[in-house]
């Protein structure tokens, strides 16, 4: 009996309480989710600020360490437009013998193309790209009267932009083109080099396609690497492999990576495989 009366008087308190106070919780509770809502508001902006705050400076540390690369590079080409063997040296990487021989006579080479008037400086810069520690810089020369450029490799020490020999492993991502009958494999700095080659050597290809059943022909294979020992060559006993060093190991025409010599020489090689390729077919369905 004594339970029954207390949940009366429960259910009797509930219907005698006035309903203001109702009202009042409510808008307590309202004000509660609003502050609260207000608090994280002020959280994600406070965090979103800071984020900014943050990307600015390591966008302006990357401005400032851009610039601070191409004035490098500037300088260095002033050096050897004005024949100042001091400052050309001055950039190169003090630690490496070899590479600041091989500066030396690059040098002394630039002063004699300059006598004969083969050899122009204007400094442009072409490409930037820069990871951590390490950058390349494409830079333009012109020589007799066409564009060409170089492909610099930089390393940041505590005194600036040291100017170092080529770094192959720094030529930029592994990337492939794949079409009909030859697959080309080669690094993100020799993209348009790449480019051009696979469309040419696809169309060689494509020409002995009128004579021959495409799918009779061989399928070519060829790897653009950095410093490759030879500029041209067959890496295997079947001659479906080549093997073509990256115009950037010297210098490339700065419009026209896959110049027309070079272009020659590649259609050359395939010619000759290809023809041979038809002459022991046809000898062989004679038999």
């Amino acid at each position: 009996m004594s339970r029954i009366d207390f949940e009366w008087e429960i259910e009797s308190q509930k219907r005698q309480r006035p309903p203001q106070d109702d009202v009042r919780e409510r808008r307590q509770r309202q004000r509660r989710l609003m502050l609260f809502g207000l608090l994280l508001l002020l959280l994600a902006g406070g965090l979103g600020l800071f984020a900014f705050v943050v990307n600015q400076r390591l966008l302006d540390r990357q401005r400032q360490e851009a610039q601070l690369l191409q004035d490098t590079v500037k300088a260095e080409v002033a050096a050897l437009r004005i024949g100042d063997a001091y400052a050309w040296l001055s950039r190169q990487d003090p630690e490496d013998e070899g590479w600041l021989q091989e500066q030396r006579e690059h040098f002394a080479q630039v002063d004699r193309w300059k006598v004969a008037e083969e050899v122009e400086l204007p400094g442009s810069i072409l490409a930037v790209h820069m990871e951590d520690q390490r950058a390349r810089v494409l830079v333009q020369e012109n020589w007799r009267g066409l564009p060409y450029a170089r492909l610099w490799f930089y390393r940041r020490d505590d005194s600036g932009w040291r100017h170092t020999a080529p770094d192959p492993g720094f030529w930029g991502e592994s990337r492939q083109i794949i079409g009909d009958g030859i697959t080309v494999d080669y690094f993100s700095a020799d993209e348009a080099f790449a480019q051009a080659l696979a469309g040419s050597i696809s169309a060689t290809r494509s020409q002995h396609c009128e004579q021959v059943d495409c799918s009779e022909l061989p399928t070519f294979s060829v790897q653009v690497q950095p410093l490759a020992e030879a500029l041209l060559a067959w890496a295997n006993a079947e001659e479906t492999r080549l093997l073509i060093r990256s115009p950037y190991a010297d210098r490339a025409r700065a419009d026209l990576p896959f110049d027309k010599d070079f272009q020659m020489q590649v259609e050359q090689l395939l010619e000759q495989r290809l023809l041979r390729h038809r002459q022991v077919s046809v000898e062989s369905a004679g038999g």
